[in-house]
């Protein structure tokens, strides 16, 4: 006789079903076992620690009329070893198991004996499990085992797995608690609400989920690695993500698609001398609240804390280009230096007054064409300017507001000024650093042709700034100028090419809140050709 177990093992206090498969011996080499037709026939196995025992003496005796497959000798035999407790001499000996089929003529048939075994506590086993069942299934208790335990199935308990060697399954390993001297490997997902423990390496073909997962080897998963408390191992790989609401501790590498981390109210502790951790802060302990964090440790155990990245200030640098003056009516924008003359008056040169060049909404879309290839961009919006937002800061939408226009308002930035020490025209649109961080630095750079009309002539450039509250009412107007530039003898008519470039920092909402235009002014006439403007943000 066969049995679906390489073991015959029976358990006390247990109602099991076990298959077996009815052989006639034959001599293997030259005439193979064949299964015995039980059709009609009563199969009965009575199992006994002793031949000399009666059948009364068994340890158990059950039979079966009803078969899964008579013809081939397969049947399902029902033991109920529910008090047997104290029939069991020797807990763990072999049993002899009698076999006997009493055919349809009431015949009674002996058919073999083979050797199987009988526990009195359920779920321990002193051995080693090694099964082709498609579970192994401990579910009222334990599964302790102090040598190996492989199954190409798979391993359930509502209890804890324990093995003093190694754990392998073909399927799922699902526990509260599994726990290995050696490693665990299975071919499915090891799911548990407590911790998954090994002295060697964690291995799993599907997900590993766990309270805690712990390997003096490597855990490595072909899907997601879970953890509602800590993970540590040399090595922890998955092809999925990890997710640890606990740290994550390794001597080696960390391998995912990504790392989820949850935010923490308090630097962790879990680093050491030579070691690094990163975490997300709330705010609470080191960094403000969705700051991603680092603690260093350098070998003597002192540490340093720094922000890896600031939430509210975006990340990265940029800028944005464009040739939308109101008062650049020919040429386009970075593919020439064709510009349209601007007179900037006598009368203008002897009030020192500042000629602001605005901006327009319609010119920014005649000028602004791009002349390269945009298709590899993964947004691009031409309004914005030549680049179309392509390279702007992260979190910022636009650095040029063309339709911007105050003009009549109480504090008007648009509107001219003809009295005082700063005086200037009227002039549409802004610069926007309305979507900038305290801390950040504007640079600008201008270009234009300068044909003075007069010799020796000082041409000043600079950034007429007005800071405005959070109501948008004005607190500071000024004029930002940079180095002035000086036309000497012989320059009175020729064109010249000037790219100036100045820079203003971000020191509070006023300054985010701010409008400024480009601008200029000189001792004399003179002539000015508004080609384009760059504004970049640094971080």
């Amino acid at each position: 006789m066969s049995c679906s177990d390489n073991i015959f093992k029976l358990y006390a206090g247990e109602i099991t079903t076990k298959r077996v498969t009815v052989i006639e011996p034959k001599d293997k080499v030259t005439d193979p076992d064949v299964p015995v037709d039980l059709t009609g026939s009563e199969v009965v196995i009575t199992c006994k620690e002793d031949t000399a025992q009666s059948n009364a003496e068994a340890v158990v005796q059950a039979s079966q009329t009803s078969h899964a497959d008579g013809t081939n000798g397969i049947t399902d035999i029902d033991f109920d070893l529910t008090n047997v407790v104290s029939r069991i001499k020797n807990e763990g000996a072999l049993l002899v198991c009698d076999v006997w089929i009493i055919d349809s003529a009431g015949k009674r048939l002996p058919q073999g004996t083979f050797e199987g075994e009988v526990m009195a506590s359920p779920n321990k086993v002193a051995g080693v499990i090694d099964t082709e069942d498609p579970t192994i299934s401990a579910d009222d208790g334990i599964l302790t085992v102090n040598g190996d335990i492989d199954t190409q199935g798979g391993i359930t308990a509502t209890g804890t797995i324990t093995s003093t060697g190694d754990i392998t399954t073909g399927g799922d390993v699902d526990s509260v608690n599994v726990t290995a001297s050696g490693t665990i490997s299975s071919g499915g997902d090891i799911s548990t609400d407590g911790s998954v423990t090994a002295t060697g390496d964690v291995t799993a073909s599907g997900d590993v989920s766990g309270f805690t997962l712990t390997a003096s080897g490597s855990v490595v998963s072909q899907g997601d690695i879970t953890a509602s408390g800590d993970i540590y191992g040399d090595n922890v790989t998955a092809t999925g993500n990890v997710t640890v609401d606990g740290d994550i501790s390794t001597d080696g590498a960390i391998d995912s698609s990504y790392v989820s981390l949850n935010e923490q109210s308090s630097d962790p502790s879990l680093a050491g001398a030579g070691k690094t951790a990163i975490w997300q802060s709330d705010g609470t302990g080191a960094g403000d609240d969705g700051d991603i964090m680092a603690k260093v440790y350098d070998s003597a155990g002192n540490s340093v804390t720094r922000t890896l990245i600031d939430y509210d200030s975006g990340s990265d640098s940029g800028y944005e280009f464009t040739g939308g003056f109101v008062d650049r009516t020919t040429g386009q924008s970075g593919a020439n230096d064709l510009g349209s003359n601007t007179q900037y008056t006598a009368a203008m040169a002897s009030s020192s007054a500042w000629y602001r060049f605005g901006f327009s909404a319609a010119r920014q879309a005649a000028n602004d064409v791009a002349y390269f290839p945009t298709s590899s961009f993964d947004s691009f919006d031409q309004t914005k300017g030549l680049f179309g937002g392509a390279h702007m800061p992260e979190g910022i939408e636009n650095l040029v507001d063309y339709s911007f226009d105050d003009s009549g308002q109480s504090g008007s930035y648009s509107d001219a000024v003809t009295s005082g020490s700063l005086q200037y025209n009227a002039a549409t649109g802004s610069y926007d650093l309305t979507g900038c961080n305290v801390g950040d630095l504007v640079k600008v750079r201008f270009s234009f042709n300068a044909v003075p009309q007069v010799a020796n002539s000082t041409l000043e450039v600079g950034l007429i700034f007005m800071t405005r509250d959070e109501y948008d009412a004005p607190t500071f107007t000024f004029a930002l100028t940079t180095q002035p530039i000086f036309f000497g003898t012989g320059s009175q008519g020729v064109a010249y090419l000037n790219r100036v470039e100045m820079s203003a920092y971000i020191a509070s909402d006023e300054d985010r809140n701010a409008r400024l235009l480009p601008a200029i002014r000189c001792n004399n006439e003179i002539l000015i050709q508004p080609l384009t403007t760059l504004i970049s943000i640094i971080r």
